[in-house]
């Protein structure tokens, strides 16, 4: 959470634009399931792209 007092909606702050020409990315929480996980390679804070296929 946000220390500023920031908006917070769903777990996530609010990220505002800052200029008008250009686009903040869309986030939205997800859950993912991980065959065989490595614990190195998950941290707090990280960034990931996921692939969706269908089942």
């Amino acid at each position: 959470l946000p220390d500023d007092g920031g908006l917070v909606l769903g777990g996530l702050p609010k990220v505002s634009r800052s200029i008008n020409w250009v686009r903040v990315a869309q986030r939205f929480p997800v859950k993912i399931m991980v065959e065989k996980p490595d614990p190195e390679m998950f941290r707090i804070g990280a960034s990931a792209v996921a692939n969706l296929e269908p089942q």
